[in-house]
């Protein structure tokens, strides 16, 4: 089993620690009371502790499952809402317990994009934005193209030479962004259908979850000299997707 797999293994059962925790307070406190009221209280939050309990391990079967297959068994809608109700608390869990949160962010990306391959959406290219960051442009160039890409000087440093010419050639909307705020105004300005993102794991899964409306698919952007400087993105990807959904 890989690191992803445990991560989102181990998040769960920590969630699932809490459930248990409340079953032995609360088994404490039943110890000394003994108003009929109560006993009947009891056994109903007990019964929907381990219904929560039960319902986790339902979850990280399935969730596995489609990670592990590549399938998704089911209806993919209904697990992506639920990839976006789980992951805060995962997230909140992991930071608490000092678990690190890469792999987690790494394995619901994993799991969004192959939701999102099972619904085979087919849409106009126009429809389509790719959305990544301004730090694969090279470091060293004086040019900023944040605001618009068609700046660029086609030197070749860097891969906006290659997403310009995706873009010419697919006729899609292009965005290269400095930060959260200017994709959600990219994403108000463009209006798309689907968004293809490019960035690292934080940034990555922060997104998915503020855009529930618009189908994402994640790339994972390439660190070779460290993150938010001089990163690469394999374009053949993008492509991938671009005529994967597009028609």
């Amino acid at each position: 089993m890989d690191q992803q797999s445990k991560s989102f293994i181990h998040s769960i059962f920590f969630m699932m620690g809490f459930f248990a925790l409340g079953i032995v307070i609360t088994l404490g406190i039943h110890f000394f009371a003994s108003i009929k009221m109560y006993d009947i209280l009891f056994f109903i939050f007990i019964f929907l502790l381990v219904l929560g309990i039960i319902s986790l391990l339902i979850i990280i079967v399935l969730y596995l499952r489609i990670y592990n297959s590549q399938k998704v068994f089911g209806n993919p809608t209904w697990f992506l809402k639920g990839l976006r109700f789980l992951y805060p608390f995962m997230n909140f869990i992991c930071r608490f317990f000092q678990i690190p949160l890469i792999p987690l962010q790494h394995f619901c990306i994993q799991i969004n994009n192959k939701c999102i391959e099972t619904t085979k959406i087919k849409i106009s290219k126009k429809d389509i934005l790719v959305l990544t960051p301004h730090c694969i442009q090279n470091s060293s160039c004086s040019i900023k193209i944040t605001h618009n890409p068609n700046l660029c000087k086609h030197c070749g440093k860097c891969p906006v030479d290659d997403l310009l010419d995706i873009k010419n050639r697919y006729s899609i909307s292009l965005a290269i962004v400095t930060g959260g705020t200017l994709a959600r105004v990219a994403v108000k300005q463009y209006q798309p259908k689907m968004i293809i993102a490019v960035a690292c794991e934080r940034d990555l899964i922060s997104g998915m979850m503020d855009i529930s409306q618009i189908p994402v698919i994640g790339i994972l952007n390439q660190r070779p000299y460290g993150p938010c400087r001089d990163t690469y993105v394999d374009v053949n990807k993008i492509e991938y997707y671009i005529q994967k959904y597009s028609y």
